[in-house]
């Protein structure tokens, strides 16, 4: 069991065991943004507090290194510098802001998931 210490809207304490709702390696960077930030909007958490908590989480999940390139604007897969305009349509772009994947890395892994 691995439990996550949170804050509700009214800065109460709660918890999440993260085991039940994510389990890393098995499930993908993007599906693990997914589960916490669905985890986090339900609990009523701001947006400022909730992108904090989202990078505690994965670092605690053993994904500090990605969240570091992310924050450095490097991709989280190759770690080469992200060029703002190197996207090619909208989409791109928004999956870039979930989860910080240059256009060539998000071509690789959704290229893999669909065939």
């Amino acid at each position: 069991m691995f439990l996550v210490k949170l804050w509700d809207r009214y800065d109460r304490e709660i918890f999440i065991n993260i085991h039940e709702k994510a389990t890393p390696p098995r499930r993908t960077l993007k599906q693990i943004a997914k589960t916490l930030k669905t985890l986090l909007i339900r609990s009523g958490i701001s947006k400022k507090r909730r992108i904090i908590m989202n990078k505690e989480i994965m670092r605690a999940v053993g994904l500090g290194e990605e969240v570091d390139a992310v924050e450095a604007g490097l991709c989280p897969f190759c770690k080469q510098k992200i060029l703002k305009n190197s996207f090619r349509d909208a989409l791109s772009e928004k999956e870039f802001q979930i989860s910080g994947l240059c256009q060539k890395c998000q071509d690789e892994t959704f290229n893999e998931m669909e065939g």
